[in-house]
Order: C-alpha cells, then structure tokens, then sequence
C-alpha cells in the first residue's frame, strides 16, 4: 500500500501515515491509486475510497472489506449501444448539428522540420489502435442510436493545408470547428497548415467528437501519435501498446453486469438528495432568458493566482479536503452571491474510469454528478468545504449515469437544463500537448467546450515545471441564461472570496 502511494505521488517513500492530500495529491492521484490497488490486491478499489481514507493505513484497513474483482472478460457486441455519456453529446448533436462546443481540439505551433507522409501514416497507426476512433453512429428503424466500428486500414484522416500566414489562424479557426458528420466519420481529423513561403514553420489543429474522447483520451492520442510519428520518420512500423479493454466491450461489459437492486437503491438515494433542489435564476432580461441555455457561447479568462492557489491547497490540507472541493465552495458560494441561489446543485465531472483497465483506453467514459449546495448569498464560503466534501464523496459512491440522475430529480425546467444550470470543472488530467520531434511545439490558446451548461467555471491547475503554480481558468457562459455582465461578476467575486480567504489564513 505504502509502495503504491509513493509511485503514485512521486515520492521517494511513503508511511503508514502518509496522507494522500498532505501530500500533494488529487482526485487523479486518488483515481491511479483505485486502478494499481484493484490490479494488485483483486479487489474493486474506487477513487471514493481512497479519498474517504486517504491514509496508507486507513486504505489497508478498508481493503479486506471492498469486493473481489469480477474474472468475466468484456466483450463488445458487433453493433454496440452507446454509452449514457454518448447518448447524451449524440442528443445535443441532433439538436445543434455541427455544435463546435462538441469538438476536442488542440492547436499547436511546429518549428522545425516536418514530415508529412511519415504523420500521415502514424495518424492512421493511432485510428487503427483505437476502435472508438474509426466509430460511426447510425440510427436503427426506431430512431435508436447505434454505433458501428469499422475495420482498420482506412485512409489517414490528415489534410495538409496551404494557406498564407496572414489567412492562417482564420484557416485554423475554420480546420478546427468544421462539423462532423457522427454518420460517416471521421471523428478525428488532424490538420498541418503552412505558408510555402515560410518553410520550417506549421500549425496542427487536432480536431475530435466528444462522442469518442475526453480529458483522459488526449494525452493517450497525442502520446501514441508522437511514438508512431517517431517511429514511420525512422522508416519502422511503429509497436503501439494495445488498448487492455476497448470502449465500446467495456461499456457493453458493464451495462451486462448492472445490478438492478442496486441501480434502485442508488435513484432512491438520489431522490433523498436532490429534494427541494431549485434552478439556478437566470440573470438574462425576460426577452433574452426564454431561451435559457442558448443564446451564444462566451469565454473570459478567471484564473486563480499563484497566491490564491497556494491558500486553496492549504486549507486543502487542514480540512482533508482536494483543492477542487475548497474551489467548488468558492464557485458555490459567488454563484449564490450573484444570483441569490440557496438550494442548487453544480455539476462536476469525474473521470469515470473505476476500471484499471481503462488506462489507455480512449473513449468518453467520464461522467458528471450534482453536488447539492445549500448556502445564503453572502455567506462564508469556509465552511461548505466540508459539506461539500461529504457530498462529492457519497455522489462518487452512488454514482449513475447524469441522465439517470436528471431522470430520477424530476421536474421541468422548461428550455432550460434540468437539475443542474452551473458547473465547475477541475482539469488535472496529464498534458495533451502535441509533440513531433525534432519540432519543436508550442500549444497555442484552444477553446474549451461547455458541456452544455449555462454557467461553467473550467480550471487546470499549470504543470509542476511551469514558471508558477497558479491555476489557468475560464468562465464560459450562454447568454441565453448570464450575459456578459454577469460572467465579468461572476470573476470579480470569485476573486473577492479567494482574496478574503487569503487574508484569514495570513493571519497570525
């Protein structure tokens, strides 16, 4: 157990004592710890556990009580369902054919030579390793989605793009949110932009369907692009590492084995949890927020400074709480504070990946669960913390799909998002810069998604080696529901309550 935590946190070793979040870790960091336990000890580890003890000895005490692993190999069905998660971005895409918030895209500046044939070719080696990205989606004579895994071996999804310097970031734009037909594919498209006149110089616009990736499939995909690229400049075939179970078998594997009792037992827990839950109220004028949920899509940056952050992992510690559970407070409490919300939920995606199997696996298997908050507007943030805390960790336990949850709440909402209106997002998933030696990369600004939510405060805490240890943020808004004005307040109260927060904890 202590080996595990060492490994994991990058430490020379760890002690019976040793405290996951003490130590510097995460919900990521707890996440890996489930997958090598579950692999080592045989028995069904979950990021919930390790969070709930995250003390080596705690972890070892709980470990006899948890349930074996199953032996049953998953298989995948020749024209599988989709998962919950796909239904729902499949759902969207019906409505808003062509969304660009249901686009992953990455967008990197090469210096330096580049060989394009040799990309070509590893950009079908990655394709041909993982299955989900040569999927189609198709419709039944009920209208039912289905998707369909076509054989590998297809043609590269690569387009090289001449284009002047000038006209080149519009070019890029255009590259990066041009729709996907889910019907015919591909999910994953790689442009290479260049001037002829500026040799040596390119950009690559990484494009792909949330339908088919999340946060955890991207470094997966630019890591065994990098490796095969490498490999095909060489003249060798490139030996990718196989995918240990693939999406569509383990998506199918686990809708098999669903417990029914158990299924109900958890929507009863749900329905306890969510009562008296009320929407967010929207801050849009009448005539704008009868089309809450729509309007346009905006983006301003919210970022928490390098002060602000260290405070936040500070109190991490003495409340045994992960820094994205003292942000989800701070989010909770100036959500409260700019709309007079007492009773809500924010949503907040989880990795979904309880399965070590999954390490590599590229597909979206992440899944959003409601955190309920009950808060006054202008309260203390402070202690939500550890309501908060309880409640993600029994919302991690009683985990269903987020469709199933809405289901279960109840309740319409009329145009807008049933249950849940705000998110808050904590992105500690590895970098998924794209790297193709011996250029040299440069990751340029890529815009985020929404995830269909009206109000979205999206972090990512900046890499270990970078210049400071700040968090980047965004605050995305549909105008439809929050217009400009109320993103900008939203920000300014953010940074209020962190900068109160860092005074208290200043004081001696």
């Amino acid at each position: 157990m202590a080996g595990v935590f060492a490994a994991v946190l990058g430490a020379p070793r760890a002690w019976a004592d040793t405290h996951l979040i003490h130590s510097g870790g995460d919900s990521l960091a707890a996440v890996r710890i489930a997958h090598r336990l579950t692999l080592a000890a045989g028995r069904r580890v979950t990021a919930a556990d390790v969070l709930s003890s995250p003390r080596v000895f705690e972890l070892a005490a709980l470990l006899p009580e948890l349930p074996p692993v199953s032996g049953a190999e998953p298989g995948a069905a020749a024209e599988p369902e989709l998962s919950a998660g796909q239904i729902r971005i499949w759902l969207t895409e019906q409505l808003a054919p062509g969304c660009p918030q249901n686009l992953v895209q990455r967008t990197t500046a090469l210096d330096g030579p580049l060989d394009i044939e040799a990309l070509r070719a590893a950009l079908g080696d990655v394709v041909d390793c993982h299955p989900v990205l040569r999927t189609v989606y198709l419709e039944d004579e009920d209208g039912v989605p289905f998707q369909r895994i076509l054989p590998p071996g297809g043609i590269p999804p690569l387009e090289e793009i001449r284009v002047p310097a000038a006209e080149l970031p519009a070019r890029a734009r255009a590259f990066a949110t041009a729709p996907v037909d889910l019907t015919t594919g591909p999910v994953l498209r790689l442009g290479v932009l260049h001037d002829p006149e500026v040799p040596g110089r390119a950009t690559a616009v990484l494009a792909v369907h949330h339908i088919a990736v999340d946060g955890w499939s991207l470094p997966v995909i630019v890591e065994d692009l990098r490796s095969a690229y490498e490999a095909r400049s060489r003249g060798e075939a490139p030996v990718l590492p196989a995918e240990a179970v693939g999406y569509a078998a383990w998506h199918g594997a686990e809708a098999a084995a669903a417990d029914p009792a158990e299924r109900e037992r958890r929507l009863r827990a749900w329905r306890e949890e969510l009562a008296g839950v009320q929407d967010v109220p929207p801050t849009a004028p009448p005539a704008t927020a009868g089309s809450a949920g729509g309007g346009e899509v905006g983006v301003i940056p919210a970022p928490v400074t390098p002060g602000a952050a260290a405070v936040v992992r500070d109190l991490a510690r003495s409340t045994e709480a992960t820094p994205a559970v003292v942000l989800l407070a701070v989010f909770a409490q100036a959500v409260s504070d700019i709309t007079g919300a007492r009773r809500f939920c924010v949503a907040v995606p989880v990795a979904g990946r309880s399965d070590p199997r999954l390490e590599r696996t590229v597909g979206f298997c992440v899944n959003t669960v409601p955190v309920r908050v009950d808060t006054e507007p202008g309260a203390d943030p402070l202690p939500l913390v550890p309501v908060l805390r309880r409640r993600f960790l029994r919302a991690l336990r009683d985990e269903l799909p987020f469709n199933d949850v809405v289901a279960a709440a109840g309740g319409d909402r009329g145009h807008r998002m049933p249950l849940v209106q705000v998110c808050m997002a904590y992105q500690t998933d590895a970098d998924a810069t794209l790297t193709l030696p011996p250029a040299r990369s440069q990751p340029e600004p890529t815009p985020a998604g929404d995830g269909g939510f009206e109000l979205t405060w999206e972090l990512r805490p900046h890499h270990p080696a970078a210049a400071d240890d700040g968090i980047t943020g965004t605050v995305q808004f549909r105008t439809g529901a929050f217009p400009a004005a109320t993103a900008r307040s939203l920000r300014e109260r953010l940074g209020a309550l962190l900068g109160a927060l860092d005074v208290r904890c200043s004081r001696p």
